[in-house]
């Protein structure tokens, strides 16, 4: 009777720490700005704690907030843009568990302007 306890005991502990695989999803995956930057919210439907972050330093973009739990947003904010070039950055969010975890790909692209803004500006 005493290992049937234990045994069963130890059932509870392992059903009550399994943690559900990560599942998210997001409203949109591609993003387009015009030179003039602005703001654009991303939904986020998740069932655990989700991270969002750029493929390298773009400092045309602000994240805002850049974590959240379950079911919630962020706010992707694009500066503008006073170049001839369009630029473009990768988001990532990302939903963990202990053992795997699930990821977004999101694609933000802004237009460069007909001439450059920073030349006339000098002149």
């Amino acid at each position: 009777m005493k290992k049937l306890v234990v045994f069963l005991a130890a059932c509870l502990f392992m059903l009550a720490s399994c943690e559900p695989d990560p599942v998210i999803s997001v409203s949109r995956t591609n993003y387009i700005f015009d030179l003039f930057g602005g703001d654009k919210t991303v939904k986020v439907t998740a069932n655990n704690d989700w991270n969002v972050m750029t493929d390298a330093d773009k400092s045309f973009l602000t994240i805002s907030p850049i974590a959240g739990s379950g079911d919630g947003s962020f706010l992707l904010h694009v500066e503008p843009n006073t170049s001839r070039s369009s630029r473009s950055a990768q988001i990532l969010v990302i939903c963990s568990s202990r053992s795997t975890s699930e990821t977004c790909i999101i694609s933000v692209m802004q237009e460069g302007a007909d001439f450059d803004l920073t030349e006339a500006a000098k002149k």
